[in-house]
C-alpha cells in the first residue's frame, strides 16, 4: 500500500513539472483568473424553485465574496471560526464558501432538508 505522502514525493515533482501542479492556493488562482479573464464563466447554477439558471463570471463572483468578508469581520468572524450555513447549492454557496476561506474560517455548510430538530443536534 502506498503512503499518501510516499506518493506526493514521487510524483509531485513530475506534476510540477508538467504544470499539474502549482504551490498555490485557491484564493490565488482565482484572484488570477479575475485579472486574465473576468468575462469569463466561472459558476453555471440551476435554479429549480424559478426554474432558471443562472451565470456568474469571475468579476461577478470577487466582489460579492469581498462585501462578504468584510461583513462577516465586522459580525466577529475570525480565523478558525466556524461559520455554519443552510442554503441551496446555488452560487451564492460558491461565493460564501470563497469568503470564509479568504477569512481563514472554516465553512460548515448544513444540509438543507435540516429541519430544527436535526439543526439541534448539530
Amino acid at each position: 500500500m502506498t503512503v499518501q505522502g510516499d506518493d506526493i514525493a514521487i510524483r509531485g515533482p513530475a506534476m510540477r513539472a508538467q504544470g499539474f501542479w502549482r504551490d498555490e492556493m485557491l484564493l490565488q488562482h482565482l484572484a488570477r483568473a479575475v485579472a486574465q479573464s473576468p468575462e469569463k464563466k466561472a459558476i453555471a447554477a440551476c435554479r429549480s424553485d424559478l426554474d432558471t439558471g443562472t451565470r456568474r463570471f469571475y468579476r461577478q463572483i470577487d466582489d460579492p465574496s469581498s462585501r462578504l468578508v468584510a461583513a462577516l469581520r465586522a459580525h466577529g468572524v475570525r480565523r478558525g471560526d466556524v461559520v455554519s450555513f443552510q442554503m441551496p447549492n446555488w452560487s451564492e454557496f460558491s461565493i460564501l464558501r470563497l469568503a470564509c476561506l479568504e477569512l481563514g474560517a472554516i465553512s460548515n455548510p448544513l444540509m438543507v432538508i435540516f429541519r430544527e430538530r436535526e439543526l439541534r443536534l448539530c
